[in-house]
């Protein structure tokens, strides 16, 4: 498809601008900007840029498409959220997680020392070789 010079078909559906095609490569570029300034932590110029966009589409009248970007607007908001854990410095020891994901145990162990995480565990075993009862008397006396 990239080499024959084809659109996806998610052109035909509007939600690709046919880069795939060569023809709106330097469209993307404002697209990327807004993309690794999101990974880095600056999303303040992707959402001036959503709000604007929520202006036009009220002042066009188109409400619903003006409701779904506040929804990503506040999706933004929430996932940018900060959140911090607050540990006592002196927490040191080991927390254990244990989830069934089909015929597996998959568990997670977390090493603390003095209030700092130094090390993660994450190991799967099949749940023929233990039940949860003796994978976690196994654990315990491991960790």
């Amino acid at each position: 498809q990239f080499n024959q010079k084809k659109v996806c078909s998610d052109y035909y559906f509007g939600l690709c601008k046919g880069w795939c095609a060569l023809d709106n490569l330097p469209d993307y570029a404002p697209i990327i900007t807004f993309i690794t300034n999101f990974f880095k932590g600056n999303t303040k110029p992707l959402e001036k840029e959503i709000r604007q966009q929520i202006e036009d589409a009220i002042n066009k009248q188109h409400f619903e498409w003006a409701a779904k970007l506040r929804d990503i607007l506040l999706h933004i908001n929430q996932f940018t959220e900060s959140q911090t854990v607050v540990l006592p410095t002196s927490t040191t020891g080991h927390i254990l997680q244990i989830k069934s994901v089909g015929n597996w145990w998959i568990y997670v162990v977390i090493y603390l020392y003095q209030g700092k995480v130094i090390d993660v565990i994450r190991q799967k075993i099949s749940q023929n070789e233990y039940d949860k009862e003796s994978l976690l008397i196994n654990l315990e006396t491991e960790y």
